[in-house]
């Protein structure tokens, strides 16, 4: 455990420096008690508030992360409308992520066949897998051209049950025997 001698506003701390006392301070954000000594639990900066008696450090890296071109992420499909659907993003390449970001899927980017509706292809509640392919814009635009691209896991929308594959775009219920179709990953999940 490291010792400092002072701690100021600003200064930057490491996971087990001591930041002070429980009897001058309440240990806020990014700290912890341990003994009677409030420790920094994050890498960051130390903030001391002398009015609330608080003190707390800010991660000094709290760049949230987000998509770039060429990233494949996952995630689950929020909005659907005739041209566009909206995919609520958890993970990118192999990175979970604790604040999703939202990726925007045209009609245009589905396969390569043409397809007519995005309910075609996707329902709200599919996990889907996917490539940026434009990461100026906010949200992302993704596309799901390409056999590895395309629903990973789906359920139902009768039964709610999940759905097993049955064919290059085939997905049958075995609940309730109901066949949907949808844009399947070949790296589709059947549970």
């Amino acid at each position: 455990m490291k010792v400092k001698e002072q701690i100021n506003s600003g200064d930057l701390v490491v996971p087990g420096d001591v930041l002070g006392v429980i009897e001058e301070f309440i240990a806020d954000s990014g700290t912890y008690e341990e003994g009677g000594l409030i420790l920094a639990s994050i890498i960051g900066n130390v903030n001391v508030n002398t009015k609330t008696k608080r003190i707390s450090v800010i991660a000094k890296n709290n760049k949230p992360i987000t998509p770039v071109k060429g990233a494949i992420v996952y995630g689950k499909v929020s909005d659907a409308k005739k041209q566009l659907v909206d995919l609520t993003i958890g993970k990118i390449d192999s990175t979970e992520l604790h604040t999703p970001v939202t990726g925007t899927l045209h009609i245009s980017c589905v396969s390569e066949s043409y397809t007519e509706n995005m309910t075609d292809a996707y329902r709200i509640g599919d996990i889907v897998k996917a490539h940026v392919v434009d990461d100026k814009r906010q949200p992302c635009y993704i596309s799901t051209v390409g056999h590895q691209f395309g629903c990973i896991l789906a359920r139902c929308t009768r039964c709610g049950a999940y759905l097993q594959r049955k064919g290059r775009s085939t997905l049958k219920c075995m609940d309730c025997e109901n066949v949907e179709r949808r844009k399947i990953s070949e790296d589709y999940l059947s549970i």
